[in-house]
């Protein structure tokens, strides 16, 4: 005689990722956003400030595990020699999102950096100088939802930049000192690299990302 399948029988619970070793996503989907950053730069290989705050913002596009966008950004002014920098450029990279953890981007970028300074010991309108720029853009973050399509997104950047090209503003300080005039002048050697961390904060709209398979149906 057979016997009746028992009832109210729960269904099985479906399988849940591990929490640990953080799984890559398999499937990342499509994503577009815009990021706001700001933090400081220390500066090498010229006569400038030794470091500069910056303030800046940031377009992002990412399909699968490659990314690519554009950025524009300007420093502080110096009190001192009353100088200053734009910059802004585009780049190509990669980006490697993990389920329920952080994600990790490289990217390398080509862009334009515009020093200028308002001093008059380089004449009345102060100098200014262009140079074209390479660098490098390391950054780790993490998105408020892995499962809607809009969400924000905090994380930091560490920016490389270097200059291909400097100048030397030359300079003049006449002065009278008890009644004898005297006059002191020198150059001032303007582009070299910048170095520094950014928060990131922003937002990013896109196909929401697919949970990385749990180890059992894991690609081999």
């Amino acid at each position: 005689m057979a016997v009746p399948p028992p009832e109210n029988v729960p269904p099985a619970a479906p399988p849940v990722d591990p929490v640990w070793p953080p799984r890559l996503v398999q499937k990342p989907g499509v994503f577009g956003g815009v990021e706001a950053y700001g933090g400081l730069l220390a500066a090498g290989g010229a006569d400038t400030r030794e470091a500069y705050a910056i303030l800046g913002g940031q377009l992002r596009v990412r399909v699968d595990y490659y990314e690519f966008g554009g950025w524009y950004d300007v420093s502080d002014r110096g009190k001192q020699q009353q100088d200053g920098f734009s910059s802004f450029g585009g780049f190509l990279g990669a980006w490697r999102p993990y389920s329920d953890w952080v994600d990790f981007e490289i990217a390398a970028s080509v862009g334009a950096r515009n020093y200028t300074s308002d001093d008059t010991r380089y004449g009345d309108n102060g100098y200014e100088h262009s140079s074209a720029t390479l660098g490098l853009r390391l950054g780790v973050s993490d998105r408020t939802s892995s499962f809607s399509a809009l969400a924000a997104r905090i994380g930091g950047q560490l920016l490389f930049s270097y200059d291909l090209s400097s100048d030397d503003k030359p300079w003049v300080v006449e002065s009278d000192n008890d009644g004898v005039p005297s006059t002191e002048s020198g150059v001032t050697n303007v582009g070299g690299f910048t170095l520094g961390l950014a928060l990131v904060l922003g937002f990013d709209y896109g196909k929401a990302i697919t949970p990385s398979p749990v180890a059992s149906e894991a690609p081999k």
